[in-house]
């Protein structure tokens, strides 16, 4: 994990999609996705859009104040190689909720993020 930009950052890869809000690393560690909360009737394509786009890739991760949730597992955002925010994507595509039982650093960009996405749901219709 890289809080210090005076070390280099050490990157995972995803050993297994559990949720849309955890992964397993190739390490063991169980990582819950910071902010996210999963969707239940868009399940199955949230852990499709993460095997998709963590396979084969290298991911490093960020902590925030809160390490760990009630479940022991690491509180974390994840970032591909190429920095792109997954924790934000999922909710960006619709695949994923923000999790509003606690603060975070993220927290309003996300909640701005889910309302920009519901504004696109509705045209749709």
């Amino acid at each position: 994990m890289n809080d210090n930009p005076a070390h280099p950052m050490e990157f995972y890869s995803v050993k297994k999609i559990i949720s849309p809000e955890t992964i397993e690393l190739n390490n063991g560690l169980q990582i819950k996705l910071l902010g996210i909360k999963e969707k239940k009737d868009v399940n199955g394509k949230a852990k499709e859009f993460l095997q998709m786009k963590t396979k084969g890739q290298k991911v490093f991760i960020k902590s925030d104040e809160k390490k760990y949730d009630n479940e022991n597992r690491l509180l974390a955002y994840v970032y591909l190689k190429n920095k792109t925010f997954l924790n934000a994507h999922l909710i960006k595509n619709g695949l994923a909720e923000v999790d509003t039982s606690y603060d975070f650093k993220y927290k309003n960009k996300f909640l701005k993020l889910l309302a920009q996405n519901g504004k696109k749901q509705k045209r749709h219709f």
